[in-house]
């Protein structure tokens, strides 16, 4: 599955140029992160299905909601002899997707997961501060509308995450664990809008939990987040704060996933 470590220990995290939220330090236990998003041939393999629009078995597999990937680590967990990280409550099943009523995580579980926002931005970074999962430049690293406007690539086409890990900016938005509420509170996020009228430096402010993680589902709070960007995104929506916000139930060819486990 090509997982590559990332080291327990305190991290900067944020921007120090945005207008709200200045960096911090995130505090991490250790895990492990898919060196590439999920390709349409793993995908296959575990649920013999394909829904991605872009077809091609070396891509990153698309069009899957935020539940569809919670049930995709569960499955290959089990598949590896792991224990799934996620039980699931009352779900829906019909031509429209999969939804599931309540989704709780177990943090001690040694199986696949979604990684959390900070999780997801420490392996983007690793104690580099560029724009970009590596580079300052983000045609270096990974597919946009400027340089992919027809749609994903194959995986690991551009350079690496200082991690070791590819496409962490660009070609598909990864989902991440956490949701997205209108006020701060303790542990939650902020909602931010990015207005393409307004200064780079202020289109991307991220609010960062004080918990390391927010683990539970409420279903009331109806958007998850995604990270890092897709093919459909302009390069400046791509940068490693920028988050993306979006209903849980939908399926967009701009949104795939990326696996992570605990140490």
């Amino acid at each position: 599955l090509g997982m590559v470590p990332i080291p327990e220990g305190t991290y900067v995290v944020g921007d120090k140029n945005t207008k709200s939220l200045s960096q911090q330090q995130v505090s991490i236990s250790g895990f492990f992160i898919g060196q590439f998003q999920v390709t349409q041939a793993l995908y296959v393999a575990v649920t013999g299905e394909n829904p991605s629009f872009f077809k091609g078995v070396s891509r990153p597999v698309e069009r899957v909601s935020w539940f569809d990937a919670i049930r995709f680590c569960n499955q290959l967990s089990t598949l590896q002899k792991l224990q799934p990280c996620y039980t699931l409550g009352e779900f829906d099943e019909d031509i429209d997707g999969f939804e599931c009523t309540e989704v709780t995580w177990d943090r001690q579980a040694n199986g696949f997961r979604l990684p959390s926002e900070v999780e997801w931005e420490v392996a983007g970074r690793l104690g580099h501060r560029s724009l970009f999962a590596g580079a300052s430049k983000g045609d270096n690293v990974g597919w946009f509308r400027e340089n992919a406007p027809d749609g994903t690539r194959a995986i690991a086409q551009r350079l690496a995450a200082p991690n070791g890990s590819f496409d962490m900016s660009g070609n598909i938005a990864e989902w991440c664990w956490d949701q997205l509420v209108e006020e701060i509170t303790s542990g939650s996020q902020e909602t931010h809008t990015a207005n393409p009228e307004t200064p780079f430096s202020d289109m991307f402010d991220v609010y960062y939990p004080k918990n390391e993680f927010d683990y539970s589902f409420n279903s009331n709070i109806e958007k998850r987040c995604a990270r890092g960007g897709g093919w459909l995104d302009s390069v400046y929506e791509a940068v490693l704060i920028r988050r993306g916000a979006y209903y849980p139930s939908i399926r967009d060819q701009n949104i795939g996933f990326r696996l992570i486990r605990n140490a």
